[in-house]
């Protein structure tokens, strides 16, 4: 991915490691849906392959309408 693309959500499932997307998405969803706020760690694929171990925490903040959701947080390697 270079780095003047845009990030969508289906990129950052792209760049996950094949064993780390299921639990990814349902702990993204699950926080979507209920406004949890969540901490993880899971491994990254970079360009080259090599795989990298994130932390991210995040708190979500649902609409009043609950038709939207916004995820703020940070990440970073362990």
């Amino acid at each position: 991915m270079a780095l003047d693309e845009p990030v969508t959500y289906d990129r950052f499932l792209a760049t996950l490691h094949s064993q780390e997307r299921e639990h990814v998405a349902r702990l993204v969803a699950h926080a979507i849906e209920t406004g949890a706020d969540y901490a993880t760690e899971y491994r990254i694929l970079l360009p080259d392959g090599t795989p990298r171990w994130i932390s991210d925490m995040a708190e979500c903040q649902r609409s009043s309408s609950a038709a939207s959701a916004i995820a703020c947080g940070s990440c970073g390697q362990c």
